[in-house]
């Protein structure tokens, strides 16, 4: 099974899928992040990860217009275990001289 390959069709990666402990045969869609926008402008990021994926890095990232993604400015909230899917909550630091913000968690073999 390649890293790209969408058995169920359900618009996740065979890769994603593994990295979040999603099922590659079932549709795993629940297991996307979760952003909520704070009080002091900067955003909450819920993120689940399979404990044994360690062989998957997984970054937050930011850009301002697409093209261009840096690592993002995020500090670890909290991090709870269930039945070996790690959540990890981050609160992302968020450039307050632009006016836009996009962010994406990416996924990629060690």
């Amino acid at each position: 099974m390649g890293d790209s390959e969408d058995r169920d069709h359900d618009g996740l990666s065979a890769l994603l899928e593994y990295a979040t402990g999603g099922d590659p045969d079932a549709n795993s869609r629940a297991l996307m992040p979760a952003v909520s926008t704070l009080p002091n402008g900067n955003v909450r990021l819920t993120v689940r990860r399979a404990a044994l994926a360690d062989d998957v890095l997984q970054e937050v990232e930011s850009s301002n217009d697409l093209p261009n993604w840096s690592d993002a400015t995020v500090t670890l909230v909290n991090r709870s275990m269930d039945s070996g899917i790690e959540t990890l909550i981050y609160e992302v630091t968020l450039d307050s001289g632009t006016a836009n913000c996009f962010l994406r968690v990416r996924y990629e073999l060690r």
